[in-house]
């Protein structure tokens, strides 16, 4: 990217005065009418302007050097771009005959003759599209016959592969005849009508991610129709209202879990399981609250779930191996406990049973049988470090 504005303009009325033109001038920087330089070669006027923007010229700077080519009465008009050109803007340029130099080959050159001769448009890298005008025929004879430029939907479908083939999408169509789409909304009967070409180009029913892949029409204008309802008034039945229990999401997500081997997130939720990601969140509030269900945080080590006594038991042991390696015994520690994928005590089920961790130690606190049973338990194990020998 050459320096910005003055410098760069600078560095083009160098090589120019390089290439042999003559009585090179700058126009006032306000009022330019769209020019930025005067110069002659051979007694040919001409006007350039200098771009330096990181994004490509459009239409745009063409139209303006089109104004400053009557002001200054110039025979040539050029446009300096140090990002390149549209294929719009080529389409215009070359139907002008304007030229379109990008910096980098107006600085490479050496010959003055290329960069006057109005073939030099870079025609393969601009992409211009050849016209069809049998397409455009057609279009026309549907614009007549309904009254207003047709929506994609209101073409047939022979029709729209051929623009879509030969111009690459029809908003690019459009442009390209000099037409302009109507924008307003569509009405909740073509809503509808999309809705249905989807579900029966998927054969399922559509979710949204669906329906943004495959729409032709702006996938915002759906919002003004809650999809639920779309789906009802479509005779379909929404996944959030099909008799699927929280249990049932449950094992299905079990099931898909065994399936792959490992836990799936929520694309592969949406790929492979039955329902999607989204009736999850919209049952449990979010992904993360869903992984985080006893059921789902951590697979244990027995087969059954661990019940109160249990837990207090493991507990007590956890804590008599902190304290002789004088690690303490925290939430986050205790979580971070692991035995490859298994956890040898998950926190999930101390949450499950008494609320929360806060709530459990308080209750081993004030608990006498717990504070006998950790007594003994602390007493045998020291007896039989102290007395056996191995």
């Amino acid at each position: 990217m050459w320096k910005k504005g003055i410098k760069f303009e600078e560095k083009c009325i160098s090589k120019l005065r390089e290439l042999g033109f003559q009585h090179i001038s700058k126009t006032p920087i306000s009022g330019d009418y769209g020019a930025d330089i005067e110069a002659y070669f051979n007694k040919m006027k001409c006007v350039f302007q200098c771009k330096n923007h990181e994004k490509r010229q459009g239409v745009r700077a063409v139209q303006e050097i089109l104004g400053a080519k009557t002001i200054y009465e110039a025979k040539k008009c050029v446009v300096i771009s140090s990002s390149g050109f549209t294929k719009n803007a080529y389409t215009l340029a070359k139907a002008n005959s304007i030229l379109l130099l990008k910096a980098d080959d107006l600085f490479k050159s050496e010959d003055i003759k290329t960069l006057l001769d109005d073939t030099f448009i870079d025609v393969e890298n601009a992409n211009i599209i050849t016209h069809d005008y049998n397409i455009i025929e057609e279009f026309y004879k549907i614009k007549e016959k309904i009254g207003h430029i047709p929506t994609l939907s209101e073409l047939d479908k022979t029709l729209r592969y051929k623009i879509n083939k030969v111009y690459g999408g029809y908003t690019i169509f459009i442009n390209e005849i000099g037409e302009r789409l109507k924008r307003s909304a569509p009405t909740r009967e073509i809503i509808k009508e999309e809705y249905i070409r989807i579900r029966t180009l998927l054969r399922k029913v559509p979710t949204a991610n669906d329906i943004k892949a495959n729409t032709h029409l702006p996938y915002n204008q759906f919002h003004t129709y809650p999809l639920t309802k779309l789906q009802k008034e479509c005779g379909d039945i929404p996944n959030c209202d099909r008799s699927v229990t929280n249990v049932d999401l449950i094992n299905e997500y079990l099931d898909l879990e065994k399936k792959l081997g490992h836990k799936p997130n929520g694309q592969d939720i949406d790929k492979y399981g039955k329902h999607g990601s989204h009736l999850y969140i919209r049952r449990f509030g979010s992904l993360k609250k869903f992984y985080s269900l006893p059921e789902i945080s951590a697979k244990e080590l027995l087969k059954e779930p661990l019940n109160k006594k249990e837990i207090v038991a493991f507990y007590l042991m956890l804590r008599f191996i902190f304290n002789r390696q004088q690690i303490p015994l925290t939430y986050g520690n205790i979580k971070k406990l692991s035995c490859g994928e298994y956890k040898p005590f998950p926190i999930s089920a101390i949450e499950y049973k008494y609320k929360n961790f806060g709530d459990f130690c308080m209750l081993l606190e004030n608990n006498e049988s717990v504070k006998e049973l950790e007594n003994n338990f602390n007493k045998l194990i020291n007896n039989f470090i102290r007395n056996t020998d191995l």
